[in-house]
Parts: C-alpha cells; sequence; structure tokens
C-alpha cells in the first residue's frame, strides 16, 4: 500500500465466514498484528458475546505470535501451505475487492494515494451493506444483525459538501457552513468529511451534498497525482488478515463497528442543530487548499457525475462557475458550450445562433411536411401523445445545428411501430467496388443525404407534442413522414432509397440488398451515405439528379472519408485506403498514444487459455478491456486483416479476461502504434484466394478447435478476409486444412456472385492457394480411406468443386463422378471378371477404367442393378474384395443362383488361375465344361458369351429363367 497520511504500511483484514462481513486495522509495522486481534477479538465478545473458534491465515511470520496467543486461547490455529494461496481463498478475495474499491474510491473522488487509509473505513462500511452472492442476495449486516441496512443517507465519496457551522464558532458576519468533502460515514449518524480551507477531519450530521458538481484533486506536496495500475496502487494485501510488504502510511481507523449506522439524511443548512462539529484532536499532515493550477489536469477527463448510474453533462452555467479551475482541469483547455435544453439555448450568450438553427430545422420540417395539427380531442382513444425534444451540437466547421427528435423511446411494439430492421452494406462489397473501379478505370464519388430520416411516409398513426417554443393550445401533431428518434426510421429511409433507385432503373443486387446497379454504374448505400462508381462522369451525374429530385444531397465530389475509412487517389491511378486517424484516437481513448511500439500483434509462443490459478481482472478493466476489443473490432473490419486472428482470439475472453489477456490486448495496441501508417493499394491482379489453418489451436489450446482463415485478393490487395475459430473439431491437420478450404469456397461462391451480378468483374477460374498436400491432394481425388471418410464436409466441398472449378488446378474434376467410373463393369462378358468399384486389380487387362472400351457393349449404366449384378463375385478369389460393397449382402442376392448350383461348380476354379487364362474373352468359347450346364438348360443355346448384346437389359436376378429365349 502507499504511505498513508499517518505512516501506517500495511493492513490486517478479519473476515467471518459465516456472514462474510470484514473488518479491517491499519498497520504502521507488522508486529502490531496481534494487538490488532485482541482489539477484535474483545469487540466480538463484547458485541456479539461470541468467542473465535478458528482461525486460518497465510504462513507469514507476523502470524507466528498470534498463533501462540490463540493456541493458549484454545482456538484451533491453521495456516495454508506455502504459496497455495487457493487455501485461504476467501481472505485473499476479500483483500483484492477492498483493494480495488479503496483505489476507484480514489480516483473517483480525486483524492491523493496516501488518503487511502480514510477511504479504507468506508470501503469496509460499504461492503457490509453490499449482497453477497454466497448468501443469496443477502447482506453481510443482514446476516449479522437481522435487519435490512438503511441506504437513504450514502452519499458520493469525494463530492462537494457544506457543513453547518455551530452558532458557538461562527461569526455575525461571516459564512454559515463551511466548504468540505466527504470521506465517509461514522457512528451514530455523522458523515466523515475533509474541511477544504482547513485541512482539518470533521464529523458532522448538518450536511447539504452537492454530487454533480465536478470537483478538483487534492493534491499533497509529494504525492503521486496518477491514481492507476500503472502508477504505485495499492498492492494485494495479505491472506485473511493481510499484510503489504510494501511501505504507506496512513491513520490507523477505528475498527469498524457494526452498530446501526445513520438513519438521518442531511439536513438543510440554514436549520438549527444540537449537535456541535467535532474535530480529530491530532494535527495530522494535511493537503493543502486546492490550487487552481493543477499540473496533471490533463488526467481528468470525465468531468460528469451521476449517482444513479448514467453519466450526465453538467450545465454550461456550472461550468461557468468553476472559472479557471474548470478551464484548467478541462481536457486541452477547451469547454463544451452546446446547450442542452431549449431554454439554456435561447437565452445563453449564442442565444441568436441557436435561433436561428432552431427556426431553419423547423422550417425544414413544415417544407417536408412532416407533420399536420390535429386538435387534441380527435386523437383516438388509446393513442399516446408522445413528446420531443431538441438536442443541439456544434459541428466541426462551428455551424451551430438543432434537431428535433421524437422520444422514441415510449414507442409501444405492435402499435406505435412494427420490423424496424434495415439492412447496410457490407464491408466486402465497399472493397469490392473500389477495387473494380480501379481495375475498370471508372470513376468514384460520394454523397450525402440531408435530414435523410425525414423522408418517407409514416407507416403507422403516431401522436407528437407540438416542438418546444411552437406550442398551440389544444394542437397535437399527427406524423405523415419520418422523424429523428422513431424506432421505424431507419427502416423507412431505406424503402425510400430503395424505390428511388429502382425506379430510375437500377436493380437491387440479391448479394447484397444495399448494392443497386444498371449499365456501367454501381451504387453503394449506407444509411446516408452514398458511394457510387460509374464508368464516366454523366453516369455519376444522373444519380445525383435521380436522388436530388427526392431529398437534398451533399456532393462530396472524390470520397475522402467514408464510413471511418480515408482515401488516397493516386497519381499512377490506383486507390489507396486506410483509417490513421481512426487508430490514433483508439490509442488515444486508451491511453496508449505513447506506448513502445511493437512489430508483431501477438506473441507466437504465447498461451492464452483461461488459468485456472489466475484472478480474473477487476470490473472496471474488464469494462476497458471489452471497449478496446470492440473498438479493434471495426478497424479490423475496415482495413486491417493483419490483426485479425489476434483480435479473433482475445475476443474469446471478453465475459473473464484475465490479466495476460489484458497484456497482450496492449501489445496489440503497440502494434497498431507501430503500423498504424499500413494501408491497402489497389492497382491491378485478378481475384484470387488463399487459405490456411492451424491444428487444435496455437494460441488457444483447451478447447481442441482448429482456427482457420482465408484473404481474397482482387486488384492486388485484400478485399475480403476472415479468422474465426472452426465449429468442429478436426482430428488431423488435413481436416483443418480441408476445413478451411470448403470455408474459403463458400465465401468465394458469395464473392464471385457479387462481382457477376453487378458486373463488377468476373473471372472463369479462381485459383485458391493452400499450404497442406494432403488437403489439397484430397481436393483433387476425394478417395474416401479410413482418415478421411468422417469428414463432413467433403462431399459438399467437392460438389462444389465438380460445378466450379475454384481450385485451378483441377482441371479435371469436373469431369469425374467418383461413383459413376464403373461404366464398364456390367459391360464385361462374364460378371466374375469384375471386381469391386473400380479395383480391378485382378485383371491385368485394366490397369485403368479409362483403358477400358466397353461403350459399345453397353446401352446404360443406370439400367442395371448394379449391386444386383454381383452374383458372380463369388468366383473371386476372396470376399475381402468387397468390403466397399458393404450394401450388399453377398449371400442374399444368390437368390437367383437357386437354378444353379453354383456353389458346387467352383470344384475345378481352385485348380486353375481363372483370371490369368483369359488372355482374352475368345478364350470363353463355351461354358460347356462347367459341371452345372445340365442345370442351365437356357445356356445351350448360347454358343459364346459374345452373342450376349448387353447384359444391361437384362435383370440378371429375375430374367435367367427367359435366357433361352434370348439370342
Amino acid at each position: 500500500m502507499p504511505v498513508g497520511k499517518d505512516g501506517s504500511r500495511y493492513v490486517i483484514t478479519f473476515t467471518d465466514d459465516y456472514s462474510r462481513g470484514s473488518w479491517a486495522y491499519a498497520l504502521k509495522r507488522k508486529s502490531e498484528a496481534l494487538q490488532k486481534l485482541q482489539h477484535f477479538e474483545a469487540w466480538v465478545n463484547r458485541q456479539f458475546e461470541l468467542q473465535i473458534k478458528r482461525f486460518l491465515c497465510d504462513n507469514g511470520r507476523e502470524y507466528l505470535p498470534i498463533g501462540a496467543y490463540l493456541e493458549r486461547q484454545g482456538v484451533e490455529f491453521d495456516t495454508s501451505a506455502p504459496y497455495c494461496k487457493g487455501q485461504n481463498g476467501l481472505a485473499e478475495r476479500t483483500n483484492r475487492t477492498i483493494q480495488e474499491r479503496i483505489n476507484t474510491l480514489l480516483f473517483d473522488a480525486r483524492l491523493p494515494p496516501s488518503w487511502w487509509t480514510e477511504i479504507l473505513e468506508t470501503v469496509l462500511y460499504l461492503k457490509l451493506r453490499a449482497p453477497a452472492s454466497i448468501l443469496k442476495k443477502k447482506t453481510p449486516y443482514e446476516a449479522i444483525y437481522g435487519t435490512i441496512p438503511e441506504l437513504s443517507h450514502l452519499r458520493r465519496i469525494g463530492s462537494r459538501a457544506w457543513v453547518l457551522i455551530p452558532k458557538a464558532q461562527r461569526e455575525k458576519i461571516g459564512p454559515r457552513s463551511s466548504e468540505c468533502r466527504l470521506l465517509g460515514y461514522c457512528e451514530p449518524s455523522q458523515y466523515k468529511l475533509y474541511e477544504v480551507h482547513s485541512g482539518r477531519t470533521v464529523f458532522s450530521r448538518d450536511v447539504e451534498f452537492d454530487e454533480r458538481t465536478p470537483v478538483a484533486p487534492l493534491i499533497e506536496e509529494s504525492a503521486s497525482h496518477n491514481i492507476s495500475a500503472s502508477s504505485s496502487t495499492p498492492q494485494v494485501m495479505p491472506e485473511p488478515t493481510a499484510f503489504d510488504p510494501e511501505p504507506a502510511p496512513l491513520t490507523p481507523p477505528h475498527p469498524l463497528s457494526p452498530s446501526n449506522e445513520p438513519q438521518q439524511q442531511e439536513s438543510n443548512l440554514p436549520d438549527h442543530s444540537n449537535q456541535h462539529t467535532n474535530e480529530t484532536d491530532q494535527p495530522e499532515s494535511t493537503p493543502q487548499p486546492v490550487n487552481p493550477a493543477i499540473s496533471d489536469a490533463q488526467d481528468i477527463h470525465d468531468l460528469g457525475y451521476s449517482l444513479y448510474g448514467r453519466k450526465r453533462r453538467p450545465s454550461r452555467r456550472l461550468l461557468e462557475s468553476l472559472g479557471k479551475a474548470y478551464i484548467i482541469t478541462s481536457p486541452m483547455g477547451s469547454t463544451n458550450d452546446d446547450p442542452l435544453t431549449f431554454q439554456e439555448a435561447i437565452s445563453g450568450q449564442k442565444h441568436l445562433e441557436w435561433r436561428t438553427a432552431i427556426q431553419r430545422e423547423y422550417q425544414s420540417l413544415l417544407d417536408n411536411g412532416t407533420w399536420e395539427l390535429i386538435r387534441r380531442k380527435d386523437v383516438p382513444p388509446g393513442q399516446q401523445v408522445i413528446g420531443c425534444k431538441w438536442v443541439f451540437k456544434t459541428k466541426a466547421n462551428k455551424v451551430r445545428k438543432a434537431r428535433l427528435v421524437i422520444k422514441g423511446y415510449r414507442q409501444r411494439h405492435g402499435i406505435d411501430y412494427h420490423d424496424t430492421f434495415a439492412a447496410v452494406s457490407r464491408m466486402d462489397s465497399v472493397r469490392c467496388i473500389i477495387a473494380s473501379a480501379v481495375l475498370k478505370g471508372w470513376k468514384l464519388h460520394q454523397f450525402d443525404a440531408v435530414t435523410a430520416f425525414l423522408h418517407g411516409d409514416i407507416d403507422t398513426a403516431i401522436y407528437m407534442e407540438l416542438p418546444e417554443g411552437f406550442e398551440k393550445e389544444g394542437y397535437v401533431c399527427q406524423l405523415r413522414r419520418s422523424l429523428y428518434g422513431l424506432k421505424q426510421a431507419p427502416r423507412i429511409w431505406y424503402r425510400c432509397v430503395q424505390r428511388v433507385l429502382q425506379s430510375n432503373g437500377f436493380t437491387m443486387a440479391q448479394s447484397d440488398n444495399c448494392v443497386f446497379y444498371k449499365d456501367n454504374c454501381v451504387v453503394c448505400v449506407y444509411v446516408d451515405d452514398f458511394l457510387v462508381a460509374g464508368a464516366t462522369t454523366h453516369e455519376i451525374k444522373n444519380v445525383r439528379r435521380a436522388l436530388e429530385r427526392e431529398f437534398k444531397l451533399n456532393d462530396l465530389g472524390s470520397p475522402r472519408s467514408f464510413l471511418g475509412i480515408q482515401f488516397n487517389f493516386n497519381i499512377d491511378g490506383s486507390v489507396s485506403i486506410h483509417q490513421h486517424q481512426y487508430i490514433q484516437k483508439v490509442l488515444s481513448d486508451f491511453c496508449m498514444e505513447d506506448c513502445q511500439p511493437k512489430n508483431t500483434p501477438m506473441n507466437p509462443k504465447a498461451i492464452l487459455n483461461t488459468r485456472p490459478g489466475e484472478e480474473d481482472i477487476d470490473e472496471n478493466s474488464k469494462d476497458r478491456y471489452c471497449s478496446a476489443v470492440g473498438a479493434l473490432m471495426y478497424l479490423m473490419v475496415g482495413t486491417r486483416p493483419d490483426i485479425a486472428f489476434a483480435l479473433g482470439t482475445l475476443s474469446r475472453f471478453t465475459s473473464r479476461p484475465q490479466l495476460h489477456h489484458q497484456a497482450a490486448l496492449q501489445r496489440l495496441l503497440r502494434y497498431l502504434k507501430a503500423t498504424q501508417s499500413y494501408q491497402i493499394t489497389y492497382q491491378a491482379g485478378q481475384l484470387i484466394g488463399y487459405t490456411d489453418a492451424d491444428f487444435g489451436g496455437s494460441v488457444v489450446t483447451d478447447g481442441a478447435y482448429s482456427t482457420s482463415g482465408y484473404i481474397f485478393k482482387l486488384a492486388g490487395a485484400p478485399i475480403s478476409w476472415s479468422s474465426k475459430r472452426q465449429g468442429e473439431i478436426a482430428t488431423s491437420t488435413t481436416h483443418a486444412e480441408y476445413i478451411g478450404q470448403y470455408n474459403a469456397i463458400l465465401h468465394l461462391q458469395w464473392l464471385r456472385t457479387f462481382l457477376a451480378e453487378t458486373d463488377l468483374f468476373q473471372s472463369p477460374v479462381t485459383n485458391i492457394m493452400a499450404d497442406n498436400q494432403s488437403a489439397i491432394a484430397l481436393s483433387h481425388n476425394p478417395e474416401f480411406h479410413k482418415r478421411t471418410k468422417h469428414f463432413n464436409d467433403c462431399l459438399d466441398q467437392q460438389h462444389s468443386l465438380d460445378q466450379q472449378d475454384y481450385l485451378g488446378q483441377q482441371d479435371s474434376l469436373d469431369q469425374q463422378d467418383y461413383l459413376g467410373q464403373q461404366d464398364s463393369l456390367d459391360q464385361q462378358d462374364s460378371l466374375d471378371q469384375q471386381d469391386c468399384l473400380g479395383q480391378q486389380d485382378y485383371l491385368g487387362q485394366q490397369d485403368s477404367l479409362d483403358q477400358q472400351d466397353y461403350l459399345g457393349q453397353q446401352d446404360s449404366l443406370d439400367q442395371q442393378d448394379y449391386f444386383g449384378q454381383q452374383d458372380s463375385l463369388d468366383q473371386q478369389d476372396s470376399l475381402d474384395q468387397q468390403d466397399c460393397l458393404g450394401q450388399q449382402d453377398y449371400l442374399g442376392q444368390q437368390d437367383s443362383l437357386d437354378q444353379q448350383d453354383y456353389l458346387g461348380q467352383q470344384d475345378s476354379l481352385d485348380q486353375q488361375d481363372y483370371f490369368g487364362q483369359q488372355d482374352s474373352l475368345d478364350q470363353l468359347d463355351s461354358l460347356d465344361q462347367q459341371d452345372s450346364l445340365d442345370q442351365q438348360d437356357s445356356l445351350d443355346q448360347q454358343d459364346s458369351l459374345d452373342q450376349q448384346d448387353s447384359l444391361v437389359q437384362q435383370d440378371y436376378l429375375g430374367q435367367q429363367d427367359s435366357l433361352d429365349q434370348q439370342d
């Protein structure tokens, strides 16, 4: 802990395992631990008439005197094993909670770190009155005393307060109150405060608070001005009674009594009081009065506070009342003078400018026919009249903008609105348009719709109060057109744009409903922003005229910034896109603008698994972690594919980030610091894809899921990319790579469809590059081996490859019908010459199915019952050759051989190399040599198997009794 005001350096905490109540003492030396324990034990005996029965702590030397004392008292004394904090987890968690809350309150109250001793009592006071999860939402106070604690007296710690000066101490002509800062609470029914002008700590009941006014930090002569994770924050406090080994002074607080807390709320300052203000006895080294020249003022960013959760901006008059102090403590010495209310706008210093802005907005609403006036009594029963408000904003060019916004949060689903979805264009589509425009030599142009959400007819009956400043007694507005704030306003606007463009000959792309195209022109719509690519300036002017017939446009010319993406048009005709400004803003928002740059986004040897023994970061850090991941996600989607893998990995831990995840995120920000000048430049080049995958996760290995990614380039630069954890567990590197190829092909289908549909780019073949030879070979020849037959994606990917030659190396894949390569099997003069599904290894003449010219002997493969024609496979050397014919019951298919004592006729086959003797089909002049000819009357009429025109037309199983009718 930092050095406290009284020289305290350590903290010892006591936590009741049953109630989760905690009490703590500040120590100057560790040797004071036994004294504090005896003090706590006496207090417990007196207040609750209870005895300590068991005491658990860590193995520190400071607990040896405590152990000896407790053993003499008959108390069971236990210690945890060295370096096994989990054995005393309750105490560890309590110490961390207390430390984090002290740090938070000090920072929020703008108090120096040395004041942690003053805040320690407050933290314990509040912890006793906060619900505990193990108590099922009950508080420790309720578990101890059996009553619900009173919370109405709680106020924001560090807020400004005025304490009533007793009559005996104030002069006749002088202030009746003294300005203070709230430090905590005292028994009974008193507040603990710091008096600003004298630097004393006082206790009083008669206090008036101002919780909304920003306050400047209290500065000590040599105190650190920063209270953050990077400065000298309190160290983790030791075990159940924890001592911090780091120096830090603090006035030892009185033991926190769990007696009834103050029930009375603050009194009005002018009222009388029977209680005098008490002062502390010791002359503490107190901080100096507030200095208006604050050297660390740039660290104070948030000047708007609200006790009840939502941040509110302080009013302009409030900020002006702070004068120079506020200006110094404001970021970069600037103020925001935008009015918050209508009355503030028309009565402030710039009221003329704001009145002009209000009148201009109101007139545009009337010109647009946004509403019509009706009498209030004509509003149908059951319909509500929704209010509205003015919102004021000073734009970057110093223009005052007033906007009327309806209070859409009061709308009721199914009555005031129905569907609210409105499509926006994909970033992939935007980049495809830019890259294709470079390839075609087209021009790019940007438009911005003015008051976009005011266009389009309303789809339900909505009634609104008249705007403030334009009220008319007894009248309300019935909306005819859309208005800002309506839940359905974005959808109405999109429908309006769709109607306008389609009526002017544009066709909506089915692959992206926010892209519209016609000959030599493509329009991309993203809410009220339009990106137009046209072959000539004439095409772009036609688009502008079509849009201007319906609504007003701002012609922004060649795009410089679209959706936060900056454009650079180079002399050679290439176009570069980047997000330099956005990166700088992100670094500034997370205080990383001066960080040490890194050359890689992630440590390749780092393992980011969740560590069971490591504690999670505090809630404030967790919120900032999630905010940083979200901010970087937009950067990755826009122009930075190089951070996709690192960011995708870090995003898996947003629900429970730990310290090593936070460190990895900081490294990613440092990488952006080093590479903020990176950009994507489109010049020339065909559409090509790259895919890769790891196996089982390279940096996150606790889930067994692999991560695959792909990137597609057009015009020599990326237009689409992805890095995503696979949905199934891969069993090998081949499997992982094969799934990655499959995902890339699925996205490539969309890309080719979009580019072909909009006529932006067409290519007969798109190459996808992979680095796993097994996966590539499997794509060429999808053989079902034991280690690949379970691939769920195999048939789907093969079907995709059959339909389009996505892999340029697989030219012949479309011509291969894997199961259809058996065309020649049934065309052999004897069925005993066929093996299983192309396994013709037994016939020396059949090295390849492609070498068998049996087309003249077969009319159609589709007419034969393939599996039914395998009756003679029993003549083959072994049934082992029929593994892949699991669908045929070999023995069950012998029904047609009832007339043939076929198995008995195999006597002579064992003595002859059947297949070796069949050099040609001419050697089979007759089957008269077989013992079974006496059972086959019909075969006597067949001089030769050459006379059988086609066995394909015969149902071999059922038509054997009619063979005597066939010549």
